[in-house]
């Protein structure tokens, strides 16, 4: 494979140089989705996050969310932020407080590389206004890919707790007092690399972009698609799409397959794989370190498992169409109007339930045979 880059990059500066114009274009709309949606979305996360580490934010959480993140998923108190963040903000903010704590020996390889897997999330942003509002045209849509996106990613926290030994924690290096920086210091640190990390995120994003802008004007994507379709009778462009970048993936399952289960649960498998463009980021976060990507991709793939399972089963709720065969203007939720079906959520959380239950038999069936 190594052998063939050469070749390959060849071939894209030949493309480059026989059409400017098109690269042109396809670099201005990353760089106008960059600067647009992900500067104002991620960059504030950025530098409040880095100030959260120098000044010891994890060891504080990780002291009330010890018994939680030991016996539920077997991991050390700190890990608590990384995953409040995971959760609030997503990737790949997560993945560079996951590379910070094993720098500081916080975590073991195994246990980074595992929180790599489920704390890079997609951001409850980017679902309930991006995929709900714009995309589908359906704000309560939201409610539902986000119970969604984040219930099977705690069920595959849970089951990843299952395959790990439990690491005993040194009590004397987390009551171990530690001096913090100046705080002009530090905010100046925390603002120098938070630009360097979205500046590398942009840059990502503009390459990823002109190689799907390659591929559609070459004519390789319609060929594969046609491929696929004719081998199974199924429209495999948003998925196609999906594998690469979530947000393209999920605009094109919006616009080919109607409103409906399917639709929810193909978007819901999408925004779970996160696509390989977060994959590379995730990579770019951890660059510095002995991490890897090798329980990344496996377990983003049993979390678009559940994913997809989950929204087949929970039921949607319907929205009329108008005589015209319009969709009317997207208004916010009324979340008091909005009654899923009790059965549908029951079994979401017995799944959930079930899981916690056998975690806590199983701390404590471990913690018997050690006395």
């Amino acid at each position: 494979m190594k052998r063939l880059l050469p070749y390959f990059l060849l071939c894209i500066m030949f493309y480059f140089f026989t059409s400017p114009s098109e690269v042109s274009a396809a670099a201005k709309d990353g760089l106008t989705l960059w600067f647009t949606s992900v500067v104002p979305a991620l960059l504030p996360f950025f530098i409040l996050s880095n100030l959260c580490m120098d000044y010891g934010v994890p060891e504080i959480l990780g002291k009330f969310c010890r018994p939680f993140t030991e016996r539920l998923l077997r991991l050390p108190g700190e890990s608590a932020f990384v995953i409040i963040t995971g959760y609030s903000t997503g990737a790949p903010v997560s993945a560079g407080l996951i590379a910070t704590l094993r720098k500081k020996g916080q975590l073991t390889k195994r246990q980074a590389e595992d929180m790599l897997g489920f704390c890079t999330n997609v951001s409850p942003l980017f679902i309930l206004s991006v995929v709900a509002v714009s995309f589908l045209g359906h704000p309560e849509t939201g409610i539902q890919l986000g119970i969604i996106h984040y219930g099977s990613n705690f069920l595959l926290g849970l089951a990843v707790g299952f395959t790990r030994k439990k690491i005993p924690i040194n009590k004397a290096k987390l009551s171990q007092s530690r001096s913090w920086p100046p705080l002009g210091k530090a905010l100046s640190d925390a603002v120098y690399h938070g630009v360097s990390t979205i500046n590398l995120i942009g840059g990502l994003m503009v390459v990823f972009i002109i190689l799907l802008h390659i591929l559609d004007n070459l004519g390789i994507t319609k060929e594969i698609l046609l491929l696929l379709r004719n081998a199974t009778d199924l429209d495999f462009t948003g998925l196609f799409y999906g594998i690469w970048e979530i947000t393209i993936g999920t605009k094109s399952l919006s616009e080919t397959i109607s409103y409906g289960q399917m639709q929810t649960a193909l978007i819901s498998a999408i925004l779970a794989f996160g696509g390989i463009s977060t994959a590379i980021q995730v990579q770019s976060q951890i660059k510095d370190t002995d991490l890897t990507l090798h329980r990344y991709l496996p377990y983003k793939g049993v979390q678009s498992i559940f994913a997809f399972l989950l929204g087949m089963f929970l039921p949607i709720k319907k929205q009329a169409v108008s005589v015209s065969g319009q969709i009317p203007t997207a208004t916010p939720p009324d979340l008091s109007n909005y009654p899923y079906p009790l059965w549908s959520l029951g079994v979401l959380f017995l799944m959930i339930l079930s899981l916690v239950l056998l975690r806590i038999l199983h701390w404590k069936r471990t913690r018997v045979s050690l006395h």
